[in-house]
């Protein structure tokens, strides 16, 4: 999983994506 997901938790289903949470 991409570095971005550990600082957003929150948002780590999206980030599942390539990062993207738009």
């Amino acid at each position: 999983m991409p570095a971005g997901a550990l600082l957003t938790g929150n948002k780590i289903r999206t980030f599942t994506h390539d990062g993207a949470d738009s």
